[in-house]
């Protein structure tokens, strides 16, 4: 073959690289494209089932007799947040690098309300691993510890508080202000659950933690909303039981019907 031969095949070896090239790119380009438009779709989800969070909070602490006549309005709202739900967890299955914890927690607490208890783990757990610093680490332990609570999963509720405690590691006002909210939250639980004894050992140990924030107004309004939470309310006005038996912390870790305690805090 000589060198006027070459000349053609060369090119045309030329331009089939320089077309698959061109075709790779293309094609990660459009996936880049698919993949940040499935991203917004997400983050439009997630925004609307929060929405709906805020609306049927509205409508559950609505007073006196507007509550009858709200109820099919609250069955609307739950119809939309399920489908939300349902359609959130198809986009963050098909972008699961691009799901962040937030995501996941709203999609968790979306499946609680509509009862779909198995997949709610799922996405707490999911919301944990996906969390990409300790606070937020810690804040969606407990989130997850008061999904337990509501099943009735108590020691694994408490398993999670304590996982929760443990990331919150450091000596500053923050940590202080979030071990001591951790503290408080899992008195609550404890108390609503019955656990009266247990609800008033975290109780003291928010306020003490409480105390030890080193900011003096901060420390204060802290206190005050520990000392004034329902938690804090339950356990003062708690009394000992009539036959003189004493409530103790059970370690089944059995289901039950969840509480009703909607879209419950991290």
């Amino acid at each position: 073959m000589d060198f006027s031969q070459a000349i053609p095949i060369a090119i045309s070896v030329t331009s089939l690289g320089l077309s698959t090239v061109s075709l790779v790119v293309t094609y990660r380009q459009k996936n880049k494209q698919d993949k940040l438009a499935t991203r917004k779709a997400l983050t439009d989800t997630v925004a609307a089932i929060v929405s709906a969070n805020i609306e049927m909070s509205k409508l559950i602490y609505a007073e006196g007799d507007k509550r009858k006549e709200l109820v099919p309005l609250r069955r609307h709202v739950n119809t939309q947040r399920r489908y939300l739900a349902n359609h959130g967890d198809l986009l963050v299955s098909e972008i699961p690098d691009l799901a962040t914890e937030v995501d996941y927690s709203v999609l968790a607490g979306a499946f609680e309300s509509s009862f779909n208890w198995d997949r709610a783990e799922t996405l707490w757990h999911e919301s944990v691993r996906a969390s990409d610093h300790p606070g937020s680490r810690a804040m969606n332990r407990r989130g997850l510890a008061a999904f337990y609570y509501r099943l009735g999963r108590f020691q694994d509720g408490r398993n999670e508080f304590e996982a929760s405690l443990g990331e919150l590691i450091g000596d500053i006002d923050s940590a202080r202000r979030l071990r001591a909210e951790t503290y408080a939250m899992w008195s609550q639980w404890e108390a609503d659950a019955g656990f009266i004894e247990e609800g008033r050992r975290r109780y003291e140990q928010a306020l003490a933690e409480a105390h030890r924030m080193a900011g003096t107004v901060d420390r204060q309004d802290l206190l005050h909303q520990i000392q004034s939470g329902s938690g804090g309310s339950q356990i003062k006005l708690a009394r000992p039981r009539s036959d003189g038996a004493q409530l103790s912390i059970r370690k089944s870790s059995k289901a039950r019907k969840p509480t009703s305690r909607p879209n419950e805090p991290k």
